[in-house]
């Protein structure tokens, strides 16, 4: 008797939509995907770490050389600014013992003191107010951009707008060589003539030594010399 075996047909796979067999995938990554992804965000976080510290500790170390390196030059002008300053302090106190420093200033002092008496005419007033509102005032407006009244600037006493109206106001306000090479202006005044005979002393200090400019002032605090004979001739300090 012989026993046959029924056939079995394999398994067909499910066909949707008539396409391509559907293929089963599992989701997610692999545990080496994963492993590969944590290492390289460590990597990269160590990374990030490192660099901002570096920065950090970089920064601080350039500011702090930088503070050093102002720090010293500090330093050193400052010495050479005192060293400067005594240098001009200790020339200053040799040149005011001198003969002719000492006798010229008793002579231009007494000069200012008697000019306390003198009166303009009304025409050299007048120029001593226009030099003022005219030049003075508005050149300091233009470089401080500021406002002012040229009458906080005139010399308050006779003799400061005397000697103003005879040497400062009658040039260009910026024509400094013409105030220190004027000596004598011929108004016949005691001020005038010690001007003359000890004017160019001090002005050779200028010269010589570079001032910026040489000023004597009486007891009062008024200025009754100045080598430029510019706008702080006459004018009290006080």
């Amino acid at each position: 008797m012989t026993v046959k075996r029924p056939t079995t047909a394999p398994a067909t796979p499910s066909v949707q939509g008539g396409g391509e067999p559907a293929l089963r995938r599992r989701g997610g990554l692999s545990i080496q995907s994963k492993l590969l992804v944590m290492l390289l965000s460590v990597s990269l976080v160590s990374s990030v770490i490192v660099g901002v510290i570096g920065f950090l500790n970089g920064r601080d170390s350039l500011r702090d050389a930088a503070f050093d390196q102002l720090t010293t030059i500090r330093e050193l002008r400052t010495e050479e600014i005192e060293r400067e300053f005594a240098s001009i302090q200790q020339g200053v106190v040799l040149d005011s013992r001198n003969a002719s420093a000492a006798e010229g200033a008793a002579a231009l002092v007494a000069g200012f003191a008697e000019l306390q008496s003198a009166t303009l005419e009304p025409d050299q007033e007048a120029a001593v107010d226009s030099f003022y509102e005219e030049q003075f005032v508005p050149a300091l407006e233009e470089r401080s951009g500021l406002d002012y009244a040229p009458e906080a600037f005139i010399p308050a006493t006779p003799a400061g707008r005397y000697v103003q109206y005879h040497y400062t106001v009658q040039r260009a306000l910026d024509d400094y060589d013409a105030g220190l090479a004027l000596n004598d202006a011929g108004d016949g005044s005691a001020w005038s003539q010690a001007n003359a005979t000890y004017g160019p002393y001090f002005t050779g200090l200028v010269d010589t030594l570079g001032y910026e400019d040489v000023l004597i002032l009486d007891k009062q605090g008024n200025v009754a010399f100045s080598a430029f004979k510019s706008v702080d001739l006459g004018v009290n300090m006080n």
